[in-house]
């Protein structure tokens, strides 16, 4: 017996658009907690740290985070806004 709704028909150009949006999400996750980090109180250095070790972790079994190159940028971004 067949059931239509386990294998889904999404459109290609909706699919093309997951992976820049799966960036686009982890990059905003790591400028919410550089500034909560920011906000605590903590050096800029710190910051770095814990979200490099937060992307680690998150990708332990499948390499090596996407957006670990641009961790620094995003992070000094938020620390020269405040």
């Amino acid at each position: 017996m067949p059931f239509p709704w386990l294998h889904s028909q999404l459109p290609t150009e909706l699919t093309k658009t997951f992976k820049d949006a799966a960036l686009d999400a982890y990059r905003r996750e790591v400028r919410e907690r550089a500034a909560l980090l920011h906000h605590l109180g903590y050096p800029r250095e710190h910051a770095v740290a814990r979200c490099r070790q937060n992307l680690e972790w998150e990708y332990q079994l499948h390499g090596k985070a996407p957006i670990l190159d641009e961790l620094n940028a995003l992070v000094d971004a938020v620390y020269k806004r405040a």
